[in-house]
């Protein structure tokens, strides 16, 4: 097609008249290299979507990696506190042994040493609801910190990829505008060559 238009571009140069047939090839392939730039520029559109798409999801695992990192960081420090809380219980535990063996020998200061272990029972008691507490606190601090954060991330993410698909929804609609465009123009060419041909064929009859 692209050799024929060659030819009839060259007639048109000299001053020669077209045939019907040779307008409708020059119009088919003004038609044809459109439609192929359109369709060009929807495939670069398409390859520039899917890089975004790909940079998106390369961010997403960039921030899922970060979050499992301080999960992990924030798993290992409960675990510390857990191992410190393990120790004093270990503790306290070593202290009754001791008291309950020597409790046989010491009845006559079995009222202070009573005594003195409801005071330190006491005093550890609260030590370790303060820690429970702290402890309770900080990670209810962590989850809802982290829990805020990566609302912000999916929102953010959400709003992108609704951005994305409306500008790719906006780019196809605008292409399916300049197709019907270019049928219409191309239902004018045929009935401009479907007059042309009754024209000539009056135009013969009357010779």
């Amino acid at each position: 097609m692209a050799e024929a238009s060659r030819v009839i571009l060259e007639k048109v140069r000299s001053g020669k008249r077209l045939a019907p047939e040779e307008i409708m090839l020059l119009m088919l392939d003004l038609v044809y290299n459109e439609v192929r730039e359109s369709r060009r520029e929807i495939l670069e559109q398409i390859m520039l979507v899917h890089r975004r798409i790909d940079e998106t999801n390369r961010r997403i695992d960039r921030v899922h990696d970060e979050l499992n990192r301080r999960i992990n960081e924030t798993n290992k420090r409960i675990d510390e506190v857990n191992k410190r809380i393990d120790e004093t219980n270990k503790r306290i535990n070593e202290l009754n042994e001791r008291i309950n063996e020597r409790i046989d020998g010491l009845n006559k200061r079995i009222d202070e040493v009573n005594r003195r272990i409801d005071k330190v029972h006491d005093e550890l008691s609260e030590k370790i609801s303060r820690v429970y507490e702290g402890l309770a606190r900080k990670i209810d601090e962590v989850r809802s910190e982290l829990s805020r954060k990566i609302e912000e991330v999916y929102s953010e993410l959400s709003s992108r990829m609704d951005r994305m698909r409306d500008e790719l929804s906006r780019k196809i609609e605008e292409t399916n505008r300049r197709i019907d465009e270019t049928n219409r123009r191309i239902d004018e060419l045929y009935k401009l060559l479907a007059g042309a041909q009754r024209e000539e064929e009056r135009s013969g009859s009357e010779r």
